[in-house]
């Protein structure tokens, strides 16, 4: 990226949330994907534009490096290449794609720092995610104590008396426990008589008890 740089590359994550790189025909070319809007606008072009030109309406949206490309003198097929780049990664060429660009989403809300962040803006949803990114984990923690509360009172006021706690689990903590269990069970196990992470057993168990 001779002519872009780091700072350039940051800002625009912040703005659209990720970038991507692409070498055609020796060229390094770096875009972002398209907005629900865009692709709505694509959608509603793609009756009107013949295929190459819908490839460079693709590509003048998603495009941020070359500022001001050469396509004409780039081989044949360099807009098309990159415009279904562009699509691929905005996730709406294929449901495949889409799926997993939410289960690469999915995963960052699965450890304590998203749970934190979720849990807040539940309870005060006037919070948003960028706002309790500037806050460190004792501030965080504070307001989940606070969210705790608030969800309480609401669920109280609509006569649900519940406590609401977020209870975080350590893993560490959790695999020492499951050995206990392991070896507690080994010291009293029978002869012939399944472990308790035996699947076999579990599926059987639950058939018998469901």
């Amino acid at each position: 990226m001779n002519e872009v740089s780091d700072a350039q590359i940051t800002t625009w994550k912040e703005e659209h949330g990720s970038v991507y790189n692409a070498v055609m025909a020796g060229q390094e070319f770096i875009f972002r994907s398209l907005t629900l809007k865009e692709f709505d606008a694509f959608m509603a072009q793609s009756k009107k534009l013949d295929s190459a030109l819908l490839d460079e309406y693709i590509v003048d949206m998603g495009l941020l490096y070359p500022y001001d490309p050469d396509f004409d003198n780039k081989p044949a097929g360099v807009v098309t290449g990159l415009a279904e780049e562009i699509l691929e990664y905005s996730s709406f060429g294929t449901p495949k794609s889409g799926i997993q660009v939410l289960d690469e989403e999915r995963e960052q809300f699965l450890d304590v720092r998203g749970l934190l962040k979720a849990f807040i803006i539940a309870g005060m949803p006037a919070y948003t995610e960028e706002d309790l990114e500037d806050l460190n984990f004792r501030q965080l923690a504070h307001k989940v104590a606070l969210s705790e509360k608030v969800l309480e009172v609401q669920q109280g006021a609509l006569g649900i008396e519940n406590s609401v706690r977020l209870d975080l689990i350590d893993p560490e903590e959790e695999v020492l426990k499951q050995e206990q269990q392991k070896k507690k069970h080994a010291a009293t196990k029978k002869p012939g008589q399944a472990s308790p992470d035996d699947a076999i057993a579990q599926k059987l168990h639950a058939a018998m008890t469901g």
